[in-house]
């Protein structure tokens, strides 16, 4: 995780220029934001400044405006940004080790799957918030493992009011739970959750705050197809305004196809599959059917992707490209700025996207094919 701090030293340097952020990749929105929206402590999200992220992720920031601010009143050296992205950075490094401490300790995991979390990590960690619902998720999945079905609910909440990928997880615990006959135990854990988003959310929805925290929701559904989403590709390869104004239809029906294709593997399989292997095809699904895939989106398929027991050679491949498809989304933005340094044009920038998009349905029908155990050709593994 230091090292993964050390390579944001081009931007500390020139206080995120933005000339340095894109051609030497190390942009990140922590810093962005704090930088163009004077989120200084006091200043408060949602209330004294645009803030697009759920509650959770808003009081993280708060908390490191609120440390950082207490650090610059006792000398540190260094310009506001740059403390409160390394305050910042700490924090997301706390999160990464929990993260890969829980996982770590998963039924199924293998000893060297932490050198792959690490990486991952440490590669993508600090472009956005994401290590904290990361973190939250790994911390629930590790505790319905271990029989508390409260507590993980509790966790998938607080990930939930995070960021709202965690939510999907409730899926898979639906599905496993139809499967061994055990409503209650789903019920224990959809209800804890549900009621810990409320409590955390309640004092926005129905508080002074509210317009401000109805942006995350406003913004996603009314945003279009964002680069680096399988969308944005077909808008560009396929001729005429497709799918246009029919986008929302189509990932909505694009999601729930592949959400009752995962209910029927899960149902139908000859074995209850893993919960870390329904959980990789959900996000998986989500991430591939969606309007919206930043880099570090890759950050929330690391846990689920070693519990999937997914091979060694496949994983090493998926990092790399993932590391490929931030790069490569770097260059083309500072193409498009005509910023000093590398640039990528719009067709290998495609070609990325695509690469990047096949690759994902590549493990997960390598997933499919373990749940299945069909014998057949390694056809997805060659494809990655």
């Amino acid at each position: 995780m230091t090292a993964g701090y050390a390579r944001f030293a081009p931007c500390l340097a020139d206080d995120w220029g933005t000339a340095t952020q894109f051609s030497a990749v190390c942009y990140s929105d922590v810093a962005v934001l704090y930088k163009t929206r004077a989120a200084t402590f006091p200043a408060v999200p949602y209330r004294d400044y645009i803030f697009e992220y759920p509650v959770g992720t808003g009081a993280f920031a708060y908390a490191a405006a609120a440390a950082s601010a207490g650090l610059r009143t006792i000398g540190i050296p260094g310009s506001d940004v740059s403390v409160y992205f390394t305050v910042s950075a700490v924090l997301l490094a706390l999160c990464g080790i929990g993260a890969i401490w829980w996982t770590s300790r998963l039924p199924g995991t293998r000893r060297g799957d932490v050198v792959f979390l690490a990486v991952g990590a440490a590669l993508l960690g600090y472009v956005n918030w994401d290590l904290l619902p990361v973190a939250l998720t790994a911390a629930a999945v590790y505790e319905w493992t271990r029989g508390r079905p409260y507590s993980c609910g509790f966790l998938l909440g607080l990930g939930a009011a995070s960021k709202a990928y965690p939510a999907l997880l409730l899926v898979p615990l639906l599905l496993i739970c139809l499967r061994e006959r055990q409503p209650r135990r789903f019920a224990a854990v959809a209800a804890s959750a549900a009621v810990t988003w409320f409590i955390l959310n309640a004092p926005y929805i129905f508080g002074s705050l509210h317009a401000g925290w109805s942006l995350f929701y406003t913004f996603s559904y009314q945003r279009s197809s964002a680069l680096g989403t399988g969308w944005n590709l077909l808008d560009h390869l396929l001729p005429g305004d497709w799918p246009g104004s029919h986008l929302d239809v189509a990932v909505s029906i694009s999601l729930v196809c592949c959400t009752v294709a995962l209910a029927a593997l899960a149902l139908l399989a000859p074995r209850t599959p893993g919960l870390g292997q329904l959980s990789f095809l959900m996000i998986a699904a989500f991430l591939l059917t969606s309007k919206s895939w930043s880099p570090q989106y890759g950050l929330w398929l690391l846990p689920f992707a070693v519990l999937a027991g997914l091979p060694w050679r496949v994983l090493v491949a998926w990092l790399i490209l993932d590391l490929a498809f931030y790069v490569a989304s770097m260059w083309y933005v500072n193409g498009q700025i005509h910023g000093a340094g590398p640039e990528l044009g719009l067709d290998p920038y495609l070609a990325v996207i695509g690469a990047h998009w096949l690759a994902l349905a590549a493990l997960s029908l390598l997933v499919v094919r373990d749940i299945l155990r069909a014998d057949v050709p390694r056809l997805a593994a060659a494809m990655v």
